[in-house]
């Protein structure tokens, strides 16, 4: 089966991505998100997570998870 596309335009709101126009897509759809205009603040945090290693990624799920516990 061939798999379709296509581009569904959105905006960030609460920070929750909601679809602009009357889109109903099916639940459980898979998407994936482009990021068009990268604001400079998130650009240079994306560059900050690209440069962290596996093992500090790993050191900071650790701590973001015992906060969630407390």
């Amino acid at each position: 089966m061939e798999k379709t596309r296509a581009i569904i335009s959105g905006i960030v709101k609460d920070g929750v991505i909601v679809p602009q126009g009357d889109i109903k897509l099916p639940e459980g759809t898979y998407v994936n998100i482009i990021i068009l205009d990268i604001p400079y603040e998130l650009q240079s945090e994306f560059e900050a997570w690209e440069i962290a290693s596996d093992e500090d990624f790993a050191e900071f799920e650790k701590a973001l998870i015992a906060e969630e516990g407390e």
